[in-house]
């Protein structure tokens, strides 16, 4: 197994090419600078994104403001064609032009998190999970990028490819690697231009305000949750929880965030009617323990997701045997996919 790792590491390594230091100081900056809300520029681009659920990939506009406001557009698919996101720092919208409906939520920018976990905190636990190296200069969509390399620590995760535009530090191209040596393009930049001005996103989106559904924060924040949230103390392969945070649009659930400094995912948790159909789909894994149901959203491997549901599990079933209940275990959501934001 150590042979296997050390084989995989160099081969992640190697992708960032040769002679690059363990701890690159440089690339430890330009990932803080890449991963920070703000960027102190407006940003409007054209978007490639990888989908999780195997269909054709998705076209999207860009426009974000540099207080970090932004307003995703759906180009392509043709199905998913005119979908709006609208993030204004306090809430999100949807408009699915299909239904002419409106979902406001909490924006993730309204964070609910400790402030314990701030980006140079997530950032020193990305150091103690991979090796970060700064690689050579790439061209993407016209700019000049430095690529970051991080080689993870723990067997089983992706090594990782940030190009980050060299002189604004935005991100516009990710891309993974697996055990395998197999590479993906999770998402790509096709075109982006910096202008002086920017039409400020806000979430109250252009249609008729009846056909909006819209959540207060503050009654959202309030409301006692109908269950004790399940949150391990111990994750694998280098996870810590952050914090739990309500699902405005079902008030009966809750969201586990958690991160190694790199990846950051979720694990939902809810109590499931009497009946109530599993979810489907392939990008997620799911499981229940005892009254609650588990859906962990990530983007790693199918396996290194049912470490993580195991370990919710374990915390859930207090003693009793979680793999009993991972019998049952199935692939997917039928929640829409995550629109994959700038870091």
């Amino acid at each position: 197994m150590k042979l296997v790792r050390s084989i995989f590491l160099a081969l992640a390594t190697s992708l960032c090419g040769l002679g690059l230091a363990a701890l690159d100081p440089s690339a430890k900056a330009l990932l803080l600078k890449c991963m920070q809300r703000t960027q102190h520029v407006n940003v409007r681009a054209i978007v490639s994104q990888k989908l999780a659920d195997g269909r054709e990939r998705r076209q999207v506009k860009v426009e974000q403001t540099a207080s970090g406001k932004s307003r995703i557009t759906v180009i392509a698919p043709i199905e998913d064609e005119g979908t709006e996101f609208v993030d204004d720092g306090v809430h999100c919208a949807k408009y699915s032009p299909d239904e002419r409906r409106v979902v406001v939520t909490v924006s993730h920018r309204h964070s609910l998190l400790g402030s314990e976990f701030s980006l140079p905190s997530l950032i020193s636990l990305a150091e103690a999970n991979y090796t970060l190296a700064s690689g050579s200069t790439v061209e993407v969509a016209g700019r000049k990028t430095t690529v970051v390399c991080a080689s993870p620590r723990h067997p089983g995760l992706p090594a990782r490819r940030f190009f980050i535009d060299s002189a604004t530090g935005y991100l516009l191209r990710l891309e993974t690697t697996d055990s395998s040596g197999h590479s993906t393009v999770s998402f790509d930049t096709l075109a982006i231009s910096y202008p002086n001005v920017i039409e400020e996103p806000t979430a109250n989106v252009r249609i008729p305000e009846a056909l909006q559904i819209s959540y207060d924060y503050d009654d959202i924040t309030r409301r006692p949750a109908s269950f004790r949230p399940v949150v391990p103390t111990v994750l694998p392969l280098g996870f810590i929880p952050l914090g739990t945070e309500p699902i405005c649009k079902d008030p009966g659930s809750l969201a586990v965030r958690f991160s190694d400094g790199i990846v950051r995912g979720s694990v939902y948790e809810w109590r499931p009617a009497p009946g109530e159909a599993p979810p489907v789909g392939a990008d997620a894994v799911w499981a229940d323990g005892q009254s609650l149901r588990f859906l962990v959203l990530a983007d790693v491997s199918h396996k290194v997701r049912l470490e993580v549901l195991k370990a919710f599990l374990a915390e859930s079933l207090k003693g009793l045997s979680a793999q009993a209940t991972l019998s049952g275990a199935a692939a997917g959501t039928n929640l829409p996919n995550s629109i994959v934001r700038n870091q």
